[in-house]
């Protein structure tokens, strides 16, 4: 499932879900990875709330790590 080229960022965020927990660690790959229409369904089946406004850097610090 993961690219070849494993190069991601990386950010100290919050949940996207009540409660928006703070102090969450997000890993987000550069290259896109393709998930089919069924996977994505099964993910909205566990996961329908995702529900926060895009948020403003508010000094968080973004890492990129190339590989």
């Amino acid at each position: 499932m993961f690219p070849e080229n494993k190069s991601y960022y990386h950010y100290l965020g919050s949940l996207t879900t009540p409660p928006l927990t703070e102090n969450v660690e997000w890993y987000i790959l550069k290259n896109p990875v393709q998930v089919s229409k069924n996977q994505i369904k099964k993910f909205q089946e566990f996961y329908d709330h995702n529900n926060r406004n895009i948020q403003s850097l508010n000094d968080r610090v973004i890492l990129e790590h190339d590989e």
